[in-house]
């Protein structure tokens, strides 16, 4: 460790201190992957907050996320480093350093995860995203497992325990366990996975800790003659826009927020850069929202009323439609419907109403150009004011801020 001008620095064996050092700037290395949607959200949060500050100069290398070696670790000086690694080799050598690490995966063995997505907030998201779809068997699919794939399932399995609700076993998780979740879909894996889902209950819901095995699972139900969908609803994690969209039918994912784990990153790093006392870790990141696509977007309940007004509601959600005329299309009284809704559903007819309106709103600030007044006409609200104040009560913020923030998360 050495000093120059008040700044501190790190002279790696066999190096010569570069330049830029003696200058206030300070020199981040980042060992993140590029080559996934996630790591390169992330990428881009380290890089708002180095814009905001001013004082950063980031380097980074093309690299993936089981990469073993990292071109510059032993070479380079630098004030700080964040990483996202599952390799043990380079994990011990980060460890091993004379400089601040954020380590943004790990291994939890070697070296411990400092931020990553809030494991209970993913698994509500998922039993809820299910249950409000009217499914009442649900099951997590994992090729092998890792420490965060088996908190997500702990997770889901919690939130559906709360519900009365059961996880089918997933046979597969006790498979190798890899940091990364990398697996290998060998003829016998296949036919087994293929097995298994023939002898799951149906319809259900199968919630996958990544969208690589959402992928892996719709293509596996397709092999085996299973409807996805009708009768098996998938749901993957990170929101890869092209893995999502490849499949057939695309894929339903929790976006991971990885913009946010990004700028946490870098404000925790500084922190540690100047010495100062950091919050208690890991801390937790709330994933974004569901984006909802063909894969799980059904209607699977037992009562054919239900389903008859659920169908109603969606074919008629760009219309001025109240709970009124949902009970006059089904036939049966008010408290009839009423009553069944809570009962397979859990919440009301009014609620349903409300979330189709909210899906749709989103799916078309998302997707299209279209205007605030539009997109208002577009899902049954007589102007843009009115929807405004809806969508930031369900929401949490206004359609501008929302459409804003996915144009963020793209940039």
């Amino acid at each position: 460790m050495a000093h120059c001008d008040g700044q501190i620095f790190v002279r790696f064996q066999g190096s010569r201190l570069h330049p830029d050092m003696t200058m206030k700037k300070r020199r981040i290395l980042l060992l993140v992957e590029t080559s996934r949607s996630f790591g390169r959200e992330i990428i881009q949060g380290i890089t708002q907050y180095a814009t905001e500050k001013g004082d950063w100069t980031l380097f980074l290398e093309d690299r993936g996320l089981v990469q073993k070696e990292a071109l510059w670790t032993e070479s380079f000086p630098c004030h700080g480093i964040i990483s996202r690694t599952t390799n043990a080799t380079l994990l011990r050598k980060l460890k091993q350093l004379d400089v601040p690490v954020v380590e943004l995966h790990g291994d939890n063995s070697v070296t411990n995860c400092d931020i990553h997505v809030h494991p209970q907030k993913m698994g509500q998201m998922a039993a809820s995203h299910f249950r409000g779809k009217g499914l009442k068997l649900f099951a997590f699919f994992s090729l092998g497992h890792s420490w965060w794939s088996n908190q997500f399932f702990e997770e889901f399995s919690r939130s559906l325990e709360a519900m009365g609700l059961a996880c089918e076993p997933n046979p597969f998780c006790s498979m190798s366990n890899n940091a990364a979740l990398n697996f290998s879909l060998t003829r016998n894996i296949e036919k087994k996975v293929v097995d298994w889902l023939h002898a799951l209950p149906k319809p259900i819901g199968v919630f996958c800790p990544s969208d690589s095995l959402g992928l892996c699972m719709i293509n596996l139900c397709q092999m085996a003659g299973i409807f996805v969908p009708h009768q098996v609803a998938v749901l993957g994690v990170e929101n890869n826009v092209t893995l999502c969209s490849s499949t057939s039918p695309p894929l339903s994912s929790i976006a991971a927020n990885g913009k946010t784990v990004g700028y946490k990153a870098a404000e925790l790093l500084a922190l540690k850069m100047k010495g100062r006392k950091i919050p208690p870790l890991p801390i937790l990141i709330e994933p974004s929202l569901i984006v909802t696509r063909q894969s799980s977007d059904l209607i699977a309940v037992d009562d054919p009323d239900v389903g008859i007004a659920i169908r109603f509601i969606r074919d008629n959600v760009s219309s001025r439609i109240g709970v009124s005329h949902v009970v006059k299309h089904t036939g049966i009284s008010q408290r009839t419907l009423f009553r069944r809704f809570n009962e397979y559903l859990g919440h009301s007819i009014e609620a349903e109403i409300v979330q189709t309106r909210m899906e749709r709103a989103k799916t078309l600030l998302r997707e299209t150009t279209m205007t605030l007044n539009a997109v208002a006409q577009s899902v049954g609200f007589m102007n843009s004011e009115y929807f405004i104040r809806a969508f930031r009560r369900e929401c949490g913020m206004t359609p501008k801020q929302y459409r804003q923030s996915l144009s963020q998360s793209d940039s």
